[in-house]
């Protein structure tokens, strides 16, 4: 019998809270205390495998109440419940329990390839909103800069606009026809239905009405030496 340190390795197969199985490696590492020499020798027969007993009683009280996403977060305090439990009942044995390690936590293989496919659609997912998010932004931008720019657009015209009247105002208080003002032309850029800023002109002076064109001379078509206006249909006709 020795005094020095020992381990176990120990994997029990159990279920989670949503009934998922998985196996759990559980390494525990003990000592027999040089008091307790006699009771150690003496009173068990299999210390591993009394130890080992302890260890499937307390895995598979502890993880059926912790749901298997929850299992590789709370495996520390697992650990720790084996241990109490272990140091409660191999004390009176003359055994110390050192150590008690849970080094795996192995779910079955459909089990692991389901977990990572949900994984993979979970990121999947977050990338796709994140595109969407910054296709959102984009076209948010791009409408914010067209409507700033036709209101600048907006601003230009009244500004142009209001210069127009007021060098209308100008002319008419320096004795300009009225009618220029009356003319529809004129009226264009007052209304804003002009195409382009070269029709500001429009305003300042006044159109001039159209001409009536010249009718033309219809003269009769002069008959040459060289062009002889009898035919041969002519000559012949009877008279």
């Amino acid at each position: 019998m020795s005094l020095r340190i020992q381990q176990i390795d120990c994997r029990c197969e159990t279920k989670t809270k949503d009934n998922v199985f998985v196996d759990i490696k559980v390494t525990v590492q003990y000592q027999i205390e040089r008091e307790h020499l006699y009771d150690a020798f003496y009173k068990l027969t299999d210390s591993r495998a009394q130890i080992m007993s302890y260890v499937f009683d307390e895995v598979r009280a502890q993880v059926p109440k912790i749901p298997l996403d929850e299992v590789f977060l709370a495996k520390e305090e697992i650990a720790l419940a084996i241990k109490a439990e272990l140091t409660k009942s191999m004390s009176g044995f003359g055994y110390a329990i050192i150590q008690t390690l849970i080094t795996d936590i192995e779910p079955a293989a459909k089990v692991k390839a389901a977990m990572n496919e949900i994984n993979a659609a979970q990121r999947l997912r977050l990338a796709a909103y994140e595109h969407s998010e910054g296709e959102k932004i984009r076209v948010v931008k791009a409408a914010e800069a067209d409507a700033e720019a036709k209101y600048l657009a907006g601003q230009v015209r009244a500004v142009m606009i209001g210069w127009c009247i007021k060098r209308a105002r100008e002319r008419l208080s320096e004795g300009a026809s009225p009618y220029c003002m009356a003319m529809p032309g004129c009226l264009v850029i007052v209304t804003g239905h002009h195409r382009s800023p070269s029709d500001d002109h429009l305003l300042l002076r006044c159109p001039r009405p159209r001409s009536r064109p010249r009718p033309r001379l219809l003269l009769p078509r002069l008959v040459t030496a060289h062009q002889s206006p009898i035919t041969d249909d002519t000559r012949n006709a009877p008279l």
